[in-house]
């Protein structure tokens, strides 16, 4: 142990020895945005919510999770930072989502009490909604809260390590709980809808939707080039029995792709082609010159992705007796352009097709 003259001078010391070394570390520090869609908090009370974008919109799907060192090999500080903002601003965004389609659950919620589904009242479809409102605001309010609203509703003055933060109060006490709770729905509850309604503007969203491809995992391309047609065969949109493509990043990105229902008389006629909608899409010509094909073969990417425009449409909500309900959404492509890339930032663009003269695979 110092004595006490040296842990007083230590103490005078320690801002200065700590802005040296942030000093030190603050351009290899900084958070690159440029490739972040920010949806802004309407209060400090509240995170603003980060999602990936891709010229300018909400980026679903394959996700840069940002796993590329700094030039001495190592992972930085900044890339862990960012993929953690990132992951937790999809997991609010969904939520917060989940919340502006549930909103007739969110008009039943109990703003005194947690709702205990019993016996008793488990015909009684108010209570129903609430409880399943109330499922959906813990998780919400604990994620896209502030450091000083977690310290607020969801720490135990008694425990500074804040062991059941993921409780109301931070507390396995009853009463503390309901307390808790009922400040924070007293507090933040309208304000938090009012936010969640400005998401999905008119019931839909235009993003991008990106897709990976394996191309050569293991040194050598699993996706051939046909020397006939000038090009690879390649299917463009996700397919659960393409061996060589990987889909959805987090777990909630495929309920916005799950039924594919065009708009346009390109996305029409792409439909119109598939023979089993369940199991079957169909390939097309990614066309490249032999010469430019074999430049990326050897440059020897693991994965390519492809980019596409889409616009996300609310369809409904189906609800089951118990369990929370299940949002359903179609998606529609928002232009007939798809960009291929060779990196997971979307920089390096290689190719396209258009849907407007696709060839198809016979």
């Amino acid at each position: 142990m110092f004595p006490k003259t040296y842990r007083f001078i230590f103490s005078l010391m320690l801002p200065l020895i700590s802005t040296y070394f942030l000093g030190a570390q603050s351009n290899d520090e900084t958070i690159d945005m440029s490739d972040v869609y920010t949806i802004e908090s309407p209060s400090p009370k509240f995170k603003s919510i980060h999602l990936q974008s891709h010229k300018g919109l909400p980026r679903f799907g394959a996700q840069n999770m940002y796993y590329s060192k700094n030039r001495d090999g190592v992972f930085t500080g900044a890339n862990r930072a960012k993929n953690k903002l990132v992951k937790q601003g999809y997991t609010n965004y969904y939520k917060l989502l989940e919340m502006k389609q549930l909103h007739a659950y969110f008009d039943d919620i109990d703003r005194e009490y947690l709702t205990l589904i019993t016996r008793e009242n488990s015909g009684n479809r108010k209570d129903l909604n609430s409880s399943i409102a109330q499922k959906i605001l813990l998780p919400l309010a604990y994620g896209i809260g502030s450091s000083e609203q977690i310290r607020t509703y969801f720490c135990d003055p008694m425990d500074p390590n804040c062991r059941f933060k993921g409780n109301w109060g931070g507390s396995r006490d009853d009463f503390e709980m309901q307390e808790k709770y009922a400040a924070y729905v007293k507090e933040n509850l309208d304000d938090l809808r009012t936010w969640s309604k400005t998401l999905f503007q008119g019931d839909r969203q235009t993003a991008y939707l990106v897709h990976k491809y394996e191309f050569s995992p293991y040194g050598r391309p699993v996706i051939s080039y046909d020397f006939d047609q000038n090009g690879f065969w390649i299917d463009v949109f996700p397919s659960n029995r393409n061996p060589h493509s990987k889909g959805f990043q987090f777990l909630r990105d495929e309920t916005f792709f799950f039924e594919f229902l065009p708009e346009t008389p390109y996305g029409n006629a792409h439909l119109n082609s598939m023979t089993d909608t369940n199991s079957y899409w169909p390939k097309m010509l990614l066309k490249m010159d032999a010469s430019d094909a074999e430049a990326l073969v050897n440059r020897k990417p693991k994965s390519i992705y492809a980019a596409i425009k889409v616009t996300i449409v609310l369809k409904g909500v189906e609800e089951p007796q118990v369990s929370i309900p299940y949002i359903k959404y179609t998606f529609h492509l928002a232009d007939p352009l798809i960009e291929f890339y060779e990196d997971v930032a979307l920089t390096q663009k290689f190719g396209q097709i258009s849907l407007e003269n696709p060839i198809y695979q016979k």
